[in-house]
């Protein structure tokens, strides 16, 4: 047996494409240490809002109207001014005059960015909410009132939603 024969039966038993299953592999395998970073923290990062406004209704008037469709509450979410800014503070790209700026040349060369119709926005945002990650990201805002639970930032102690100053240091 071969060095890709389970890899390659694999691949033979689901609908993936050989151009996407390249470019996936492309994007894990051919970057260097951290020569990407700020193209991978903000495309993990994006999902982590989507929910966090849907999961807080952000947009939407009414928030403790009972039984509003998930839908609704995206699409107010994503016809707001907040989605936009939101939007354009995680996709850099051309395109996006959020980072069309001097010294910002290396983040538009990431090309996250694209003008989408506001219907393929909330299709985006739904799907994040219904993955697999985005109803693990749920269950931490229903088990910390509607907010992540960070307990330390930087060198800051996170307290009841507020910084509360350095952590000790043990001193020898």
């Amino acid at each position: 047996m071969g060095k890709w024969d389970k890899v390659i039966e694999y691949l033979n038993t689901t609908k993936a494409e050989p151009e996407k299953v390249l470019k996936s592999l492309k994007t894990i395998y051919s970057q260097t240490k951290n020569s990407s970073s700020a193209y991978h923290t903000l495309r993990s990062s994006w999902p982590i809002d989507v929910v966090w406004n849907i999961y807080n209704k952000t947009g939407t008037k009414n928030k403790n109207k009972k039984n509003l469709p998930t839908t609704e509450v995206i699409r107010n979410w994503v016809k707001s001014e907040d989605y936009d800014i939101a939007y354009r503070m995680f996709h850099p790209g051309p395109g996006n005059d959020m980072y069309d700026l001097p010294s910002q040349e290396k983040l538009m060369k990431i090309k996250l960015y694209k003008k989408l119709p506001i219907e393929k926005h909330i299709k985006n945002c739904n799907d994040i909410w219904v993955s697999a990650k985005g109803k693990r990201f749920r269950k931490d805002l229903d088990d910390n009132n509607g907010q992540y639970p960070f307990k330390k930032i930087g060198n800051y102690v996170v307290d009841d939603k507020k910084l509360v100053g350095s952590p000790h240091i043990n001193k020898k």
